[in-house]
């Protein structure tokens, strides 16, 4: 049985009081929050109205609700492991959405975490071919392709007059200052939420500047207080040409997923020695059946977040009533 740390307020097990269980769910809720930005990114390349990609992010929520229950049922590895909507997959999603739109999106997204619950079953195997510099270069090459696509949607924008381009620059330095600055040298809440700060930050001085769309303005005025998004409007579809790309996006979020699920346990037992690889295994099963979820719910491929778990260490609250 492992021992619980003694410097844990909330362990694994433990149930917070309602009104701290809230607060601590509403945090996470934000900082998943942030992730979003990856669908909105899929969602121009599809080239979809505002509508549909207001539905998109909707049905995006849902999903991720539902891979944290996923992952932190008998099902996945018990941990409070919250899943965002991943970099990892950022890049083959922007080629399938230019390819075929949001459909062949969300119907390679259902492949790509059918194969990652395949690997599931393969974890000793893996182990031999993948060791840590391996896997760590994988993980550069994801985070280099981030970069890229991040440096295309600053520098391109096609026919914008040059003031209006200016004020873009200007905007995308001060909301990744912002993020870089609070990540460096900020401290308590403020690191922790610092690119949501960022983001913030940078959206009301584009609003101030006039660089946001009116007709944005208006759809999020006229839209109702509550609905309930409609699944299914984008259709399914599937490639095989795609299926590679998908395939080795799942077998980083796998590895990712290994890393998390590892530290997890490390956190939540104080005699800790060695990886529990039977719940590492159920971790990276919840970790597909989620990413399946998204693409049949309608969102792009999703993955368990190291970053959120660092936010429960911080607060020291690692029950897994949080991802309920």
């Amino acid at each position: 049985m492992p021992e619980r740390p003694p410097d844990l307020l909330y362990a694994v097990d433990e149930r917070p009081p309602l009104l701290k269980l809230v607060g601590l769910g509403l945090q996470h809720a934000a900082l998943v929050s942030i992730y979003l930005v990856f669908l909105v990114i899929v969602a121009q390349a599809a080239g979809v109205g505002s509508q549909m990609t207001v539905t998109v992010l909707s049905l995006g929520m849902l999903a991720l609700a539902g891979g944290a229950v996923l992952q932190a049922s008998l099902i996945g590895s018990g941990y409070l492991a919250v899943p965002v909507f991943s970099a990892i997959y950022l890049g083959p999603s922007i080629v399938a959405a230019k390819a075929g739109g949001l459909g062949l999106v969300f119907g390679m997204t259902i492949f790509a975490g059918a194969f990652e619950v395949a690997l599931s079953r393969a974890l000793p195997w893996l182990r031999q071919l993948f060791p840590p510099a391996v896997s760590g270069f994988i993980v550069l090459v994801v985070g280099i392709s981030i970069g890229l696509v991040g440096i295309r949607h600053v520098v391109e924008l096609g026919d914008a007059d040059p003031g209006g381009y200016l004020s873009h620059l200007a905007v995308a330095g001060l909301t990744g200052g912002i993020s870089i600055a609070l990540a460096v040298w900020g401290t308590g809440p403020l690191r922790l939420l610092g690119s949501m700060v960022g983001l913030v930050a940078g959206f009301v001085v584009a609003l101030a500047l006039g660089l946001v769309p009116k007709d944005a303005l208006q759809a999020i005025a006229a839209a109702p207080i509550v609905a309930v998004p409609v699944p299914g409007q984008a259709g399914l579809s599937f490639t095989l040409a795609l299926a590679p790309a998908f395939a080795a996006a799942a077998l980083a979020a796998t590895l990712r997923t290994i890393g998390v699920v590892t530290i997890c346990q490390k956190l939540n037992d104080a005699d800790w020695k060695r990886p529990d690889l039977p719940n590492i295994e159920r971790g990276v099963l919840a970790d597909g059946l989620g990413c399946s979820l998204g693409g049949l719910v309608g969102g792009m491929g999703m993955c368990t977040a190291s970053s959120l778990v660092g936010v429960s260490r911080a607060v020291r609250a690692t029950s897994r009533r949080i991802a309920y």
